[in-house]
């Protein structure tokens, strides 16, 4: 476990968020003394106020190919929920590469829309990338993926699917992520 140290100053702007059971995101300072380890807190955010308003990217990585059905209930539960994060497919081909696809829909990542995906895909994993100071990161907050990903490959043309626009973005080597 890890110290976290918030002074009054920070309390008095978090303090309701520290009394709800719901995860964080602490920025501040690190303080390493007679081999403890506490954090300082400077900044105290909610990770799911923070997801619904940073999130530049959420990937969804399916290692099986999906019916119509589940995928038009996929598709509808990213439709209620429009907004600014942009949502990929990471599709696993035979050949163990993913082939990213660009599904032409954005979403705002509320914690009733993850609820709802991982319903509908109980073994996939999701991912979300941010955009802040010039830094895109991947954290992994929903699902079982989360490790950073190359950067996807110029954008080309692909066959639309289901009657949606998918562009192919770009493929990754698969072996070994999950």
């Amino acid at each position: 476990s890890l110290e976290v140290v918030v002074y009054a100053r920070e309390y008095a702007l978090a303090g309701d968020l520290l009394k709800q059971d719901e995860p964080l995101l602490v920025q501040g300072r690190v303080n390493v003394r007679d081999e403890e380890i506490s954090v300082r807190a400077e900044k105290v955010r909610s990770l799911s106020e923070y997801r619904a308003g940073q999130a530049r990217r959420l990937r969804i990585a399916l290692d099986t190919p999906l019916p119509d059905e589940p995928m038009r209930r996929l598709v509808g539960a990213l439709a209620k929920s429009p907004g600014p994060c942009q949502v990929e497919l990471a599709v696993l081909t035979a050949c163990g590469h993913r082939v990213i696809l660009d599904c032409g829909l954005g979403v705002v990542p509320t914690d009733e829309l993850l609820e709802e995906l991982e319903m509908l895909l109980p073994t996939q994993a999701l991912s979300f990338a941010y955009a802040q100071e010039g830094v895109t990161r991947d954290d992994g907050s929903a699902g079982r993926g989360g490790r950073p990903r190359p950067a996807p490959a110029p954008t080309q043309d692909a066959p639309p699917a289901l009657g949606q626009g998918y562009r192919y973005v770009g493929e990754e080597d698969a072996v070994g992520m999950g």
